[in-house]
């Protein structure tokens, strides 16, 4: 399952939201963050749990915002 992480701090780095993941018992594989990033969580019952417990959590003075990700309509508002 693909998880929305919103609200990143300009600081922050894949290997902070790695941990900051795996501290709270979930394994990311995340790209580069950049105010929002994804990660990527294998196990779905994990990927809701994880949601479950880090959504509104803060990382370095951001409350960080953690929801499934939903794919991009083609044809979007621009």
């Amino acid at each position: 399952m693909k998880l929305y992480v919103g609200n990143l701090p300009p600081l922050a780095n894949e290997e902070e939201l790695r941990n900051w993941f795996e501290k709270h018992h979930a394994r990311p594989h995340s790209g580069q963050p950049r105010g929002f990033g994804f990660v990527e969580i294998t196990d779905d019952e994990e990927a809701v749990r994880a949601m479950l417990i880090l959504n509104r959590r803060d990382l370095l003075g951001h409350t960080l915002l953690v929801n499934e990700a939903h794919t991009r309509r083609a044809g979007g508002r621009r």
